[in-house]
This record gives C-alpha cells, sequence and structure tokens, in this order.
C-alpha cells in the first residue's frame, strides 16, 4: 500500500479528458463491402487521412467534436474523426479490472506493457519478452493502478491516467499518460509514457 502511495505522489498534473472518455467502439451500419472514412477535421468536407473497416472492433475514441456528431480517433502519426453515426459503444467490461487489449508504452527508454486476456507482458528493445504474474488492480474514475511481478524480485507498479498525453515521437494524442516504477535486485527505475485500448488496427 505504501508503494502505492509513493508512486501516485509522483504523478504530475495533466489536462484531462471528459470522465466518459476515452472509451471504446466498433463500427456498426457500414455495408459489407464499404468502409468508414476517418477524416482529418470532424466534418464530411475534409481529407480522408485512412478507414476502418466495416468489422471493425475496440475503435478508442478520445473526444467528442462541439456538436457530439464526430469522434477523435489515433491513426498512424497523428489523430482523425469518424462519424459517430457509425460507431457503437462496447459492451462495457468488470468495472473492477483494467479493460483488455490495453497497451502501454513510452520513450527514451523505449518499453512497452501490453495488457490482453490472456495475460501481461513487458518488451524493451534487445532484450527478451517478459511474461508476468498479475497481481492488484486498482479502478477510479481518473485511470488505473496495476502491479505485476516477475518472479519473487522484480515488480512493475503502472498508473494510467486519463489525461492527454504525447509519445514525444509523432504529433498523435493517446487518452491515458502512463507511469511505470520497476523494482528490481539490481535497483529501481521509473518511466513515463501513454497508454491506448485501441486494437482496431
Amino acid at each position: 500500500m505504501i508503494r502505492c502511495l509513493l508512486f501516485i505522489a509522483f504523478l504530475l498534473p495533466q489536462i484531462a479528458f471528459a470522465q466518459d472518455f476515452p472509451a471504446r467502439f466498433s463500427v456498426t451500419g457500414v455495408a459489407a463491402d464499404d468502409t468508414l472514412n476517418i477524416r482529418a477535421e470532424p466534418n464530411s468536407k475534409s481529407q480522408i487521412l485512412g478507414e476502418l473497416s466495416p468489422f471493425a472492433i475496440n475503435i478508442e475514441v478520445l473526444e467528442l467534436s462541439k456538436d457530439s456528431k464526430w469522434g477523435m480517433i489515433g491513426t498512424g502519426e497523428g489523430n482523425g474523426w469518424v462519424f459517430m453515426r457509425f460507431l457503437a459503444e462496447n459492451t462495457p467490461q468488470d468495472p473492477h479490472s483494467l479493460p483488455r487489449p490495453f497497451k502501454c508504452s513510452g520513450t527514451e527508454p523505449f518499453w512497452t506493457l501490453a495488457m490482453t486476456v490472456r495475460g501481461a507482458e513487458f518488451q524493451e528493445p534487445g532484450l527478451p519478452r517478459e511474461d508476468l504474474n498479475e497481481g492488484y488492480e486498482g479502478v477510479a474514475n481518473a485511470g488505473y493502478l496495476a502491479i505485476f511481478d516477475q518472479g519473487p524480485y522484480i515488480s512493475y507498479t503502472l498508473m494510467a491516467e486519463r489525461a492527454v498525453c504525447g509519445d514525444g515521437m509523432s504529433d498523435r494524442k493517446f487518452g491515458f499518460a502512463a507511469r511505470l516504477f520497476v523494482e528490481t535486485p539490481d535497483g529501481n527505475r521509473y518511466m513515463r509514457g501513454c497508454c491506448t485500448m485501441d486494437q482496431s488496427r
């Protein structure tokens, strides 16, 4: 408990999204031989940046346009807008657990902590992937707290809060700011990054 409180104390103020976002959606109402356009601005005449298949799921909407007709999503190295008429919100998962899939990553140093329904894994460039044992999970309106271990001597404490986040490598906005504290016998590390629920592409 003390470790968790100390970790939370490290968090810096962030610009928070509305409480209901980010949220996860799936494409609906699009013909099987058609696609849903991702546009540069929240209007039907703006540049097309990409597309979603008619069966795309786990699309993370970060925020809505002022008229609530468009939703901002991540795409490539940036963000785009999709018409909300063709998105249906996914059935909520267990409110006491982290959403899955859920992927957090950071730069300088580069790291990735991926959580799926099958488990969790940690990866750094040039090093073997580490499968993690899941321990504690805490959920609040502002985000998530999770603790994992890799054997008896290495632990990972992740705090992911709903906030605007950038990876420092692109123009893309993410919906969660991450803080990762790694405890090992050889010393501890504190790293920052961003998280996403998006698994649509």
